[in-house]
C-alpha cells in the first residue's frame, strides 16, 4: 500500500504482499540493470517463482511477458 506524506513523498508499506511481477515493474525503468533488480528482490525477500534466489535471467523472462502500459 502506498501512501503519500505531507512532504509529498510516496511510503511504500513492504509488509503487504505484492507480487514479484508488480515489484519488477516498479523497478524497471529504462536503462535499469535486471541484476540490480533481482539483488533489490532477493534483499526484499520477495520469493521467485522457481524457490531460489533471483537472477537477472528470472527478471528478463519476468519482463519479457509484461504486457505494455
Amino acid at each position: 500500500m502506498e501512501k503519500q506524506t505531507s512532504a509529498g513523498h510516496t511510503v511504500i508499506d513492504l509488509r503487504t504482499g505484492r507480487s514479484a511481477d508488480r515489484r519488477i515493474r516498479e523497478l524497471a525503468r529504462p536503462g535499469a540493470d535486471p541484476g540490480w533488480i533481482a539483488g533489490i528482490l532477493n534483499r526484499e525477500g520477495i520469493p521467485s517463482s522457481s524457490d531460489r534466489p533471483w537472477s537477472p535471467e528470472d527478471v528478463l523472462a519476468v519482463l519479457s511477458h509484461r504486457t505494455p502500459a
